[in-house]
């Protein structure tokens, strides 16, 4: 998942569940590492 908190962008991992959604880690992206959208890494 990917979502802006304050104009940063923030990815969250998750897993679904029958009833619920497991959160299994959320962290900011480098910049120098992901794309400009926060979508893809960047190719090296």
């Amino acid at each position: 998942m990917l979502a802006f908190v304050t104009k940063r962008p923030l990815h969250i991992v998750c897993a679904p569940k029958d009833d619920y959604l497991v959160i299994i880690t959320a962290y900011l992206p480098n910049d120098q590492e992901w794309e400009d959208n926060y979508r893809k890494r960047k190719k090296q």
